[in-house]
C-alpha cells in the first residue's frame, strides 16, 4: 500500500490490471507496517545465515586443505 501517501492507497495489480482494495484504517496500516517489517527482516536473517554458514564452510575447508 502508498500508506505514506495522502491517498493511502492499497492495491494489487493481476494480469495488467489494478484491484482496488478498501481504506484501510490507521491500526490496519500500524499493522501493516509491522508485518512487512517483520518479513523483510526474516529475509534478510536467512540471507545472513546462509552467508555465514557459507564463509564458516569454506574456512574449514581451507583448514582441512592445509593439513592435508
Amino acid at each position: 500500500g502508498n500508506w505514506s501517501f495522502d491517498c493511502q492507497s492499497h492495491y494489487w495489480i493481476t494480469d495488467n490490471e489494478v484491484n482496488w482494495s478498501r481504506q484501510w484504517s490507521d491500526e490496519e496500516i500500524e499493522e501493516g507496517r509491522k508485518y512487512d517489517k517483520m518479513i523483510k527482516q526474516s529475509h534478510f536473517d536467512r540471507k545472513n545465515e546462509k552467508y555465514a554458514k557459507s564463509i564458516e564452510g569454506n574456512f574449514v575447508r581451507k583448514i582441512i586443505n592445509w593439513f592435508r
